[in-house]
């Protein structure tokens, strides 16, 4: 249930966001914690593995390492190919990429910036799609998405550092006190789930993942009920459910 505050704090964030890209064109990133930088999987895996020290991170070739990834890609997976493609597919599985999912939607975005981390602020990143900065960070929209990329709206950034220069994108806070009433709004006005932003089988795998618990409670619960109704009407007794 959402209150009359929050409606009314839903509604002045949406403004903000509306107001701040209102005279360009823009993509937005929704992230449930306000994280050191807006960057890539691959390249916050390095930084992780990289505790020692042992090279500049911020030096790191990324386009060269991308490309050792996708040399193993084509090596180990017959009939993949080193191309962009490939590239969004291993994203999508949740492999190691260069690449940053924006949406071009910012209801979607909010939808991301909410769905986790719930006693933790969240953020929105607006990113203006100007053609220095299409070209700096070579944006480009995926090629023969599938059913989730078309439901999130995605537009893929390919930093070449790894990261957003922080000069480049605005952010947006959420307060983590709307988060839960935020996802209510955005399911019942806007159509915005989770069911409908995971609306393929690698995403029932990610739902499955999130509340294993809960869905083979229900599962078992499920089947037991169907059993005790079977015995309660006997062998050769029929019923109408």
């Amino acid at each position: 249930m959402t209150s009359q505050r929050n409606l009314k704090n839903i509604k002045a964030l949406i403004d903000e966001v509306i107001e701040n890209s209102l005279n360009g064109s823009y993509v937005y990133r929704g992230e449930p914690e306000s994280y050191d930088e807006v960057s890539s999987g691959l390249w916050r895996c390095l930084k992780g593995e990289n505790n020692n020290g042992n090279f500049d991170i911020n030096n790191v070739p990324m386009d060269s390492i991308q490309g050792q990834i996708l040399n193993d890609v084509t090596n180990y997976a017959r009939g993949s190919s080193a191309d962009f493609e490939t590239i969004s597919a291993l994203q999508h599985y949740g492999g190691w990429t260069n690449l940053i999912d924006f949406s071009a939607d910012y209801l979607t975005a909010l939808y991301f910036g909410c769905d986790r981390s719930e006693n933790t602020c969240g953020r929105l990143i607006l990113l203006e799609r100007t053609p220095e900065i299409d070209e700096k960070y070579r944006i480009k929209e995926p090629l023969n998405p599938q059913n989730r990329i078309i439901a999130q709206k995605s537009i893929f950034v390919r930093p070449p550092k790894g990261y957003l220069d922080p000069q480049d994108y605005e952010i947006i806070s959420i307060e983590s006190s709307l988060k839960k009433s935020i996802l209510n709004y955005l399911h019942k006005y806007h159509g915005i789930s989770e069911s409908a932003v995971y609306n393929d089988l690698h995403g029932f795998i990610t739902i499955q993942r999130r509340h294993k618990r809960a869905l083979m409670e229900y599962a078992i619960a499920t089947i037991l009920l169907e059993e005790g109704r079977r015995e309660s009407v006997g062998p050769h007794q029929t019923t109408v459910f």
